[in-house]
């Protein structure tokens, strides 16, 4: 019942930290939370109502509580949680949304990241740094967890664009490190307040309770995290996550509901966009196909992206192998899983894989594919399948993340599969997407990607809800 050391923040108007409360009005608090519970006969409120106040007291989001008493009123924080009479004169229920201020200027922000790996959320956060301060918001640092993995080419990518990156002195073991261009800095606390330093935002995805994380930094700013899966393990993240956040985003809709119940109200949901530079073609699909020993006739079935089980890209081997002879599995991309897909993708196909690592830009290797296959059981909202929207390539998918509503708004995107599809549900996606009417929904994919789906929309939309949460003081 006894909340985490106070985090350093303030509530709207006040410019000083608060003094605790007399010995006499917390008598008087007392006195009148013992009448109102005597009178509801000490009843305690449900379970769920019990955790999401809990969960309220925790997140500090503005300095409210220190060793366990709540500051504005003196009321312990187990009888707010606890009873059902909220006798409290500042009752969890009553609290509004914190609002913090900043100076004049462009809204200043730092990433707080488990990992720079391939993934999709590292290449949204490169992407956002990227056009936001076309925006008007000032990036100023991406921090990495110690002993979070680093890629170099996504660590070279923030500093070509003056984004300074910071962690700690130690490297992710059996993984590739970045070797250049990071800060790295010891203890966990040096680094993480460098990288904080005159930041009004700090934006974080995939670290658990962030009032351990920035305990001690003296961060005053808001905190916003951000979903970026549906799976039960994001679930899990998000809840152990949300203590110390004062605002709440997701990649989709699904992702949003990946948060607790509570909190769900609160969530914004901003969605992905595609960095179409990535997208430049160089050589062409002609050239591409014959690096890869392709002829003419036969069908290139790919994956790009990370090589990971979650993300089960052998789906797309199952589905070249259904459909026969003439057509060629392609993985493309690198990951923590990549030795172990490789070895069962060539148990499956032989000599018929196309493995060729990965691939950057991807443009070439995504106009060489005849179909791009999403094996996933769960998303937020794939950027690399936005990837292959936006190249044009016909896409048979799993319906996760963000498809839904994608579809609901603009119409067919993916020639659909179950996450568990037979061969013959397989072979007859692959067939369909193929099809003309498979072509004319990648048509349709392309310029909704194109038209709505950028990167440099999405950094529109993240600017504008950044500065209405974070207005400047008047």
């Amino acid at each position: 019942g006894h909340a985490p050391d106070r985090v350093r923040r303030t509530c709207p108007g006040e410019g000083q930290a608060r003094k605790s409360p007399s010995l006499l009005t917390r008598a008087a608090n007392a006195g009148r939370a013992l009448v109102r519970n005597a009178a509801n006969g000490f009843a305690t409120a449900p379970k769920d109502v019990q955790q999401q106040r809990k969960r309220i007291c925790e997140s500090n989001a503005c300095g409210k509580f220190g060793k366990g008493w709540c500051e504005l009123c003196g009321c312990h924080l187990q009888t707010k949680q606890a009873l059902a009479a909220e006798s409290c004169p500042d009752n969890p229920s009553r609290w509004p949304a914190w609002k913090a201020e900043r100076k004049p200027g462009p809204v200043r922000v730092a990433f707080l990241t488990p990992s720079l790996g391939q993934g999709g959320a590292e290449r949204w956060i490169v992407d956002l740094c990227r056009h936001l301060p076309g925006c008007e918001i000032d990036v100023r640092s991406v921090w990495l967890i110690d002993g979070g993995q680093s890629y170099q080419p996504f660590v070279d990518e923030l500093s070509s664009m003056g984004v300074s990156v910071f962690g700690g002195p130690n490297l992710m073991a059996g993984r590739p490190n970045a070797m250049t261009g990071i800060n790295r800095i010891g203890p966990h606390l040096a680094s993480l307040t460098s990288a904080l330093q005159d930041v009004d935002i700090a934006i974080t995805w995939g670290l658990p309770n962030v009032t351990d994380l920035l305990r001690g930094s003296e961060f005053a700013g808001r905190v916003i995290v951000v979903s970026h899966g549906e799976a039960d393990a994001t679930k899990e993240l998000l809840a152990a996550s949300i203590a110390g956040a004062t605002d709440f985003a997701a990649v989709s809709e699904q992702a949003r509901l990946a948060f607790p119940t509570q909190i769900q109200p609160r969530c914004r949901v901003w969605w992905n966009g595609c960095n179409t530079d990535r997208l430049q073609i160089i050589q062409g699909r002609a050239v591409q196909r014959s690096l890869w020993g392709l002829d003419d006739d036969e069908i290139a079935v790919g994956y790009l992206g990370r090589l990971h089980h979650q993300k089960r890209p052998l789906t797309a081997v199952h589905a070249a192998v259904a459909c026969g002879d003439k057509f060629r599995p392609v993985l493309i991309g690198e990951g923590l899983h990549q030795t172990e897909i490789i070895r069962e993708a060539r148990r499956l196909a032989g000599d018929r894989l196309i493995a060729p690592g990965a691939i950057s830009p991807i443009g070439d290797a995504l106009a060489a594919l005849d179909v791009w296959v999403l094996g996933s059981p769960a998303e937020g909202f794939s950027i690399a399948l936005l990837e292959a929207w936006a190249a044009g390539v016909p896409v048979v998918s799993t319906r996760v993340g963000c498809l839904a509503e994608i579809e609901q708004q603009f119409g067919a995107m993916v020639t659909e599969i179950s996450v568990d599809a037979s061969e013959v549900e397989l072979r007859s996606a692959i067939h369909h997407a193929l099809s003309p009417s498979g072509r004319s929904i990648a048509d349709r994919a392309r310029r909704v990607a194109l038209e709505h789906l950028t990167a440099e929309l999405s950094a529109q939309r993240w600017a504008e809800w950044l500065r209405e949460i974070c207005p400047v003081a008047v």
